[in-house]
């Protein structure tokens, strides 16, 4: 069986957006090790923020375990498995950059025990994997990110800073919560292609 590769293309402009709000994508690729990096002309500024990688990473582990039960829904249980493993390696990868000091790159194979295990199964009784896998799921997150963890509704955005971009600064207005925003460049990242097209259809939020 030959093996899939995924390939992904982003405007400069929606990829310092993602680095900025820490989307899992962006994340994965700046921990990437340099021998899976096929080519790097410009690095783009990050700095790691706790609060920032709980808000997206919490997210993107619980949509991992919702669209498993899509897939088993849809009988493709390949896909499933594959789920609820996404949902094991994200939590791993944030546990790793959890951890002081931060590391230079990330161990990407963090979840290989699961994805052996995962293999191995041969129910196909979608109550059987959340009764099984999503309590280990969570007592990972609980390391991770305990209860206890100091939030609030900015999810690690300073309210009043905007975000800048190339030259330009995205503006929110002042009653915008940190996930007012994060939604905002969710919709920038998935409906808009460069930073003319935000410029253009988002006037109000833009300035020179």
């Amino acid at each position: 069986e030959s093996e899939e590769v995924s390939i992904g293309l982003f405007d400069p402009f929606l990829w310092e957006l993602m680095c900025q709000e820490h989307h899992p994508v962006a994340v994965f690729s700046l921990f990437t090790p340099p021998e899976f990096i096929i080519k790097e002309e410009r690095q783009f500024p990050f700095a790691l923020n706790m609060h920032r990688l709980t808000f997206s990473f919490l997210r993107k582990t619980s949509s991992c375990f919702g669209r498993a039960k899509n897939y088993h829904a849809e009988a493709d249980f390949k896909r499933m498995k594959k789920m609820i493993v996404h949902s094991f390696r994200y939590l791993g990868v944030a546990q790793q950059l959890s951890q002081s000091p931060i590391p230079e790159y990330a161990d990407f194979t963090c979840a290989r025990e699961i994805w052996e295990e995962m293999m191995s199964e041969t129910s196909e009784d979608w109550d059987y994997y959340e009764q099984k896998y999503k309590p280990r799921r969570d007592v990972i997150s609980l390391s991770v990110f305990p209860l206890d963890m100091e939030m609030d509704d900015s999810c690690g955005l300073d309210l009043d800073d905007p975000i800048n971009f190339f030259g330009r600064s995205l503006r929110f207005p002042g009653t915008f919560t940190g996930g007012e925003k994060i939604a905002l460049l969710d919709i920038v990242r998935k409906e808009l292609h460069t930073r003319e097209d935000f410029v253009d259809q988002y006037p109000e939020y833009t300035a020179p």
